[in-house]
């Protein structure tokens, strides 16, 4: 049974690659890039006459505001030849925006303006239609600059006709270097699919200059293109190869249970067999998010499984070093079933999102600690009298640390942080950008594999599981959340991964390397005494 389990998990993960490589290709074919200048800030500024010499450096269109007909210009989109994007108010009628949109026949994108979309909340198919009709795609604002209410079912009802937009508060902008403005527009056309870049000028025509002609220098070293923003393709994704990723979900979990409880995996597959077909029968979606989930908790304790059998039977670092490259290939085979069956274009729009960010960080430790406890001792006896003996105070300090490291831990995870970024930090990630294409995740490479490396080497000499093994697992959940991270391109992600994994792999390595010739020389130093 076990090996059928096995098999039918390799054919889900060779699945799940089809599908991530549909997914990137969908994602490496929209290379057009829009920059948007917000033209009422330009009259703020005192900056309109710049508009020709923007448009040399790469600027295509510019951003009207305004509620009534009475404001827009139609003479507007004649300046330096550029494309015009009205800003609607989302508070306006679908008739109004009906009017309005008949004066600009030749607008291909609008970017609402407010907390809500026109048509909301009950008027959102006229207002699809509308658009649909001219032709106009809709700019999707990130939800962490301006979430507007109606935006994600707009889009559905569009079929995705959508960009997603960018943009930085302008008091933010005028607080920050042009250096550091254009980094943060480059980062999220390349880390996070966005296509449309809503510029704002700076106090000065020469910052203002610097800014769109540094961008668009970027963007082109990278492979973009100046043009019209375009809605992404939709991803084909294949119905049967989704199930056969969710039939392997199935199995990868049956086979932690037999590993752990030999001859209760095939209970495990047939049970988790019928429970998918019962969650697929009232809700798809959801289904496809509960085993997603799923696949994000369990593989890190897989991984954990995996690592207890091995050490019993290795030795020395190039034991080390292969069981390392065993739990980074199990981790990413489960970050990639994610991606396969969260494969589709509402996700790369981030119209739908994983969820369960928090649990999936927290409970695979928990259930990891767990297993520990239980390869550690014999019984739950043997726990309980362990419990009751007297706390020294080296428990107390250990137990406040742990409590510090988990509320830091779960602060800093998912799509909002409970603190903020040290300056410290802010600098060294402004050198790794520097240095590497994509900067890797601290967690992953400061904390996690460097724990995972020691945790393996200190199981293989003392023959037993240690619990450092338990936190070196933030490192494959580290690698499993960043494919989670939908919206991001899936090359992106695997850069990121194997940076983060070789990055801590070297620092684990050495940090064992350290280790063991102060082990030396401290058994030297005890021998002469």
């Amino acid at each position: 049974m076990r090996n059928l389990l096995i098999v039918v998990l390799i054919i889900a993960v060779v699945s799940a690659g089809i599908l991530a490589i549909n997914k990137s290709r969908v994602e490496t074919k929209n290379s057009s890039v829009e920059l948007v200048m917000d033209y009422s800030l330009l009259i703020t500024t005192d900056q309109v006459a710049l508009l020709p010499k923007l448009k040399q450096n790469g600027l295509r269109t510019i951003a009207v505001t305004g509620t009534n007909l009475s404001f827009f210009n139609p003479r507007l989109d004649k300046l330096a030849n550029l494309s015009l994007i009205p800003r609607i108010a989302g508070t306006i009628s679908p008739q109004k925006l009906a009017l309005i949109l008949d004066r600009f026949p030749q607008t291909k994108q609008i970017i609402f303006k407010g907390a809500q979309v026109v048509g909301y909340p009950d008027q959102l198919a006229k207002t699809a239609k509308i658009l649909q009709e001219e032709g106009i795609i809709l700019g999707i604002i990130e939800p962490f600059i301006a979430a507007q209410k109606g935006v994600k079912k707009l889009a559905r009802l569009m079929g995705y006709q959508a960009v997603r937009v960018h943009s930085i508060q302008h008091e933010a902008m005028l607080d920050s270097t042009v250096e550091d403005v254009i980094n943060r527009y480059l980062k999220a056309v390349r880390e996070r699919g966005v296509r449309t870049l809503y510029l704002k000028p700076f106090l000065t025509a020469k910052q203002t200059i610097k800014l769109v002609a540094g961008l668009s220098h970027q963007l082109k070293k990278y492979g973009y293109q100046l043009a019209a923003a375009n809605s992404y393709q939709k991803v084909e994704v294949n119905p049967y190869l989704r199930y056969l990723v969710l039939v392997g979900a199935i199995a990868g979990a049956s086979l932690v249970v037999d590993l752990i409880r030999p001859n209760l995996g095939l209970v495990g597959f047939v049970g988790g067999i019928i429970f998918l077909s019962l969650c697929s029968l009232f809700n798809w979606q959801l289904t496809l998010q509960l085993v997603a989930l799923g696949i994000a908790i369990i593989t890190p304790v897989f991984i954990l499984v995996i690592i207890k059998r091995q050490v019993s039977n290795s030795q020395g670092l190039v034991s080390t070093m292969i069981i390392l490259m065993q739990s980074g290939v199990i981790a990413l085979c489960g970050g990639l079933m994610i991606t396969g069956l969260l494969s589709d274009i509402s996700y790369i729009l981030q119209i739908r999102v994983f969820r369960g960010v928090k649990l999936a960080f927290v409970v695979p430790l928990l259930l990891a600690g767990v297993y520990y406890l239980a390869t550690r001792y014999d019984s739950w006896g043997q726990i309980f009298k362990l419990l009751d003996r007297p706390v020294l105070w080296k428990d107390i300090i250990v137990i406040i640390i742990v409590l510090l490291g988990g509320i830091i831990y779960l602060g800093r995870t998912g799509n909002t942080s409970l603190f903020g970024v040290s300056t410290l930090e802010m600098q060294v990630r402004e050198i790794l950008e520097r240095i590497l294409s994509v900067r890797p995740r601290f967690k992953s490479f400061l904390i996690g594999y460097p724990l995972l490396v020691l945790g393996i080497d200190y199981s293989i000499r003392e023959n037993q599981l240690s619990w450092l093994v338990t936190f070196g697992l933030i490192g494959p959940i580290n690698m499993i959340n960043t494919l989670s991270h939908l919206h991001t391109p899936v090359l992106i992600s695997l850069v990121r991964i194997a940076e983060g994994f070789i990055l801590g792999g070297i620092i684990g390595m050495g940090l064992v390397v350290v280790i063991g010739k102060l082990s030396l020389i401290k058994a030297k130093f005890n021998n002469n005494n």
